[in-house]
């Protein structure tokens, strides 16, 4: 799990929906935020937001944080303090999360299609290299268009 690795042999997006298992700390923190009605009903209001249509700068804030989350992770998976600190958190260092509204919003933005079976609702993996590529030509488009200064 090291940060050297070859991310080309890994496929370009994924569907998000496997868990790490449930022995996993993350996933053991999961289960009591679960439990809890108050964090379950913010919880699925985030989820929901999440899946509805974003603006293009809300897009380039998600996909920027999400970018630099699953980078920082890849750096810290270089000792074994940080692969601890990633498997307690759940922390993918190959793949950034993102849900189907953010990649389709950033697709469409960066001028590439957007595919047709692309749902909205659902969360989806992006490879690490290809997430930073949309997001270096997001960057660089909304300079041109005066989003961002």
């Amino acid at each position: 799990m090291s940060a050297d690795i070859n991310l080309s042999v890994l496929p370009l997006v994924r569907l998000k929906g496997s868990n790490k298992g449930y022995g996993s700390i993350s996933e053991l923190g999961k289960a009591a935020a679960r439990a809890n009605p108050m964090l379950l009903f913010a919880n699925r209001f985030a989820e929901v937001s999440d899946k509805l249509f974003m603006s293009p700068a809300h897009c380039l804030v998600y996909l920027s944080r999400r970018v630099a989350d699953t980078e920082a992770a890849a750096k810290r998976s270089g000792w074994i303090g940080g692969r601890i600190y990633n498997s307690l958190t759940g922390a993918d260092v190959n793949y950034v999360g993102l849900s189907g509204a953010v990649l389709g919003g950033t697709l469409r933005y960066i001028g590439e299609d957007v595919p047709e079976a692309l749902d909205y609702g659902c969360d989806y993996l992006l490879r690490r290299d290809r997430a930073r590529d949309y997001l270096d030509e997001f960057t660089a488009r909304a300079r041109e268009r005066g989003m961002i200064k």
